[in-house]
């Protein structure tokens, strides 16, 4: 797994290894930090890895390059030190390390796996062609491709060649206790970010970057403010590139007050007890552990119709759903929540049931399971 910073694909690749460590299944997660990424985004996620459970064995990495060949000799020593059987591999940079890596006659059987959890593109052409060159040269070198939404399906339908060896198996999130109650920990996020206690709080969570959208969420705190009479405050969390653009938008557009930026947060489930709605206005989504992690919770969501988002949402019944972009759409959905206190205890029951009938692990870790023993003729 290649990572410059701590985020959804992290959190799958994470979630994954315990569930398959609790079922056990031995399993060692390689991370390949990105130094180029920057000091503040490292050190956030070495902050992060700081923290995992030691019963999760890792190796890490480090590269300044986009493609170094003196990393990819230290990968192949190591897994032939680790005797790994099988690798699975979350981005596109891994599958192309480990399609090189099986050129060595001593790893040329090793299967792959690889996961693709959606096709994120740079604005520049140049750098998105050898991206997306990147993504097909993974998935045409890899034995199984898995993708984690149904919609990623329509990127293989037209390619028979890589579409035979793909199969659907969406995102999971293994059960996890709320640590405090929702009024300790309402106290506490009221203290830490200088939030009023009887104010409504809406949440965004995600890394700050142009696929999320945050100018819409932005554009929708300031209809609702124009147009809902009781207080709100509007949380966005998490970290990227588009930060100060955004808290410059919010200037511009009169909510600096009510929305606050809080940076990385590590402790979600504190966050997720605390807040009254869960939003997110993303151009594109695979399925969305942020999400899942808001309906684990119970909490009533309101996200775009967008990719894996329209697999997981029935608008209406365990979240609503409105058109991306749409502003005005948006901050209607939002009000109407906002104002029924009935209706998001109703949504937020339907969303946890919804994540502990089709998104908790246990058909999750068997059908990965499953794919790693037919590759192993177990």
């Amino acid at each position: 797994m290649f990572s410059g910073d701590f985020g959804g694909m992290e959190r799958v690749v994470l979630s994954l290894a315990q569930s398959l460590q609790e079922n056990n299944i031995p399993v060692i997660v390689y991370i390949i930090i990105e130094s180029r990424a920057g000091i503040e985004r490292l050190t956030r996620l070495h902050s992060f890895l700081d923290t995992l459970p030691s019963a999760i064995k890792t190796r890490v990495f480090e590269t300044e390059k986009r493609y170094d060949k003196v990393l990819r000799r230290e990968i192949a020593q190591a897994l032939l030190k680790d005797q790994v059987c099988l690798v699975h591999c979350h981005c596109h940079k891994s599958a192309f390390y480990l399609a090189r890596i099986k050129k060595n006659k001593e790893l040329v059987n090793i299967p792959i796996v690889f996961t693709l959890h959606g096709i994120f593109l740079n604005r520049k052409k140049i750098s998105s062609l050898a991206v997306l060159v990147g993504y097909f040269y993974a998935m045409a070198n890899a034995d199984v491709i898995i993708l984690c939404a149904w919609h990623l399906g329509s990127h293989l339908q037209w390619l028979p060649w890589l579409n035979h060896k793909s199969q659907i198996i969406q995102n999971a999130l293994p059960n996890q206790p709320f640590p405090i109650s929702r009024i300790t920990a309402r106290e506490k996020l009221a203290q830490q970010f200088h939030l009023d206690k009887d104010a409504l709080w809406v949440a965004n969570i995600g890394r700050l970057a142009p696929e999320k959208n945050f100018e819409l969420f932005l554009a929708i705190s300031a209809k609702v403010k124009s147009t809902f009479a009781a207080k709100v405050q509007y949380l966005i969390i998490g970290d990227g590139p588009s930060k100060h653009s955004l808290q410059k938008l919010a200037r511009m557009i009169n909510v600096g007050s009510d929305v606050l930026f809080t940076g990385f947060v590590d402790d979600i489930e504190t966050v997720n007890a605390a807040i009254d709605v869960f939003m997110m206005t993303s151009n594109t989504e695979g399925t969305s552990m942020s999400l899942l992690e808001a309906m684990r919770a119970g909490l009533p969501i309101v996200v775009t119709d967008v990719g894996g988002n329209k697999d997981i949402v029935q608008s209406g019944e365990n979240g609503i759903l409105f058109p991306a972009a749409n502003i005005l759409e948006g901050s209607e959905v939002l009000i109407k929540l906002l104002g029924n206190a009935e209706l998001r205890n109703k949504l937020g029951k339907n969303a946890h049931t919804t994540w502990e009938n089709h998104f908790s692990p246990t058909h999750w870790v068997a059908k990965h399971q499953a794919i790693y023993n037919s590759l192993l003729n177990l």
